[in-house]
């Protein structure tokens, strides 16, 4: 059993990201680069009148939404809405499509198509291997518009500016209907554009955001009698997952499973049977290398070595106000939070409490672990006692709940991790199943 979090109500609220960005522009006059810090033009000698071109005229759509035949969900929908908010807005029909061809067939290459993201076009190959990583635009030619990014987050990021700085613009419509520019080509580039491989994103007003499992990186097997999975951690190199077993007298022990991440498989190590209760949730802390395990054992924290799995020392945490019972460890901040007393935790090395955050209840839902990153506290939480659904909860560190994503798994969550850019959930599946976790935004 886990312990619960009573919930008044879960908001649904679409998630979204506000990501700042940089407009670069391309216009048949001249070419001119605009940044946040300066401009820089080159005159050109006079381009032609440009050709207009109609999207729409008297009511009939004069293009076709594509998607790449094997897009990501993400992208998938994405195609979907914006042929939704093309009908919608332009009160015109416009089809949608993957860019599958039938062998032989070549009627493609003159069809008006408005590509989203990497389709099988030549045009959509030159846009995206121009973009620069954390870039993303569209660029309109006479039978295609290319509408795209650096990866499938900044692809979204591209069709809402598309939406914004075309469809959008009523100087675009004529007495015969909506018109646009061939030659029109717009980028930017995310002010978030990380130097890592990991996601790029952040929640605001603009764009839904939906949480996806991603590859399953790292498989612990039940070792009997240690049956169910509970804390996790990484540090980068290693995921350290915890089983524990429950003995007859009602007292529960665990052990540590130190998986290399690379290759979990081959450099494994397990720790003795150790005191850490029911180990409800685990993090690392880099600063000191050392994981803290929260028991929900009275009030008490297991220190740990990670590179001999031996307990350090244990913390009797009274003033946390009640049984912790998940932790996380913020880096950048050189703090804890930790979920104990009814709030949000937030602490120093030696576990002292800075201030707390109130916690958003969550009825049937049942508190798992926990982690955090420089901008979130994100709380996986499993949908009652035989697990039908899975949300995460996330608080900011200065303002608390900000709101819930829905996860579309119904296997029980335990905890969060994430290391580099990375975000990781662990699971109880017959023992400990780590799971890659994407944070899509939706356009």
């Amino acid at each position: 059993m886990k312990k619960h979090i009573k919930l008044l109500q879960i908001v649904s609220a679409a998630l979204a990201i506000s990501l700042a960005g940089t407009l670069v522009s391309c216009s048949d006059q001249n070419n001119t680069v605009q940044t946040e810090e300066n401009t820089v033009s080159e005159s050109t000698t006079e381009a032609p009148a440009a050709v207009k071109l109609y999207l729409c005229e008297g009511g009939t759509a004069n293009y076709k939404v594509i998607r790449p035949d094997a897009a990501a969900d993400s992208i998938v929908q994405s195609a979907v809405d914006l042929r939704k908010m093309l009908t919608k807005a332009l009160k015109a029909d416009f089809e949608i499509g993957s860019d599958f061809v039938m062998p032989g067939k070549t009627d493609y290459l003159t069809a008006r198509e408005i590509l989203v993201g990497s389709c099988d076009r030549e045009e959509s190959r030159q846009f995206i291997s121009s973009l620069n990583k954390g870039e993303y635009g569209y660029v309109i030619s006479e039978n295609k518009i290319v509408i795209a990014g650096y990866d499938d987050n900044l692809t979204s990021l591209a069709l809402n500016a598309f939406d914004n700085k075309v469809i959008s613009r009523p100087e675009n419509i004529d007495e015969k209907g909506f018109v646009i520019e061939a030659g029109t080509e717009a980028r930017f580039k995310s002010s978030q554009a990380a130097e890592s491989e990991g996601e790029t994103w952040t929640l605001g007003t603009s764009y839904k955001i939906t949480p996806s499992l991603g590859d399953a990186v790292c498989s612990v097997s039940r070792k009997e009698p240690y049956k169910a999975s509970q804390g996790a951690a990484c540090d980068g190199k290693y995921f350290y997952n915890i089983l524990i077993q429950t003995k007859g007298d009602g007292s529960q022990t665990g052990i540590i499973v130190k998986s290399l991440m690379e290759k979990p498989a081959s450099d494994r190590k397990t720790s003795e049977d150790l005191p850490l209760g029911h180990a409800n949730d685990m993090c690392y802390n880099s600063k000191e290398n050392v994981l803290v395990v929260t028991n929900m054992v009275g009030t008490v924290l297991t220190v740990i070595d990670p590179d001999t799995l031996t307990v350090i020392k244990t913390v009797d945490a009274t003033w946390l106000g009640g049984t912790p019972w998940a932790i996380g460890y913020c880096e950048e901040r050189e703090s804890y939070v930790i979920a104990a007393g009814g709030a949000l935790r937030v602490c120093d090395k030696d576990f002292k409490i800075l201030r707390s955050i109130a916690m958003q209840n969550a009825g049937d839902y049942t508190g798992q672990g926990m982690d955090c990153d420089n901008t979130y506290i994100f709380m996986p939480l499993s949908k009652g006692t035989s697990t039908t659904d899975n949300v995460i909860m996330v608080y900011t560190w200065d303002s608390g709940y900000k709101t819930v994503l829905h996860l579309n798994t119904s296997t029980e969550s335990e905890t969060m991790m994430n290391y580099g850019g990375k975000y990781y959930i662990s699971f109880n599946s017959s023992g400990a199943k780590v799971y890659e976790l994407h944070f899509n935004i939706q356009y």
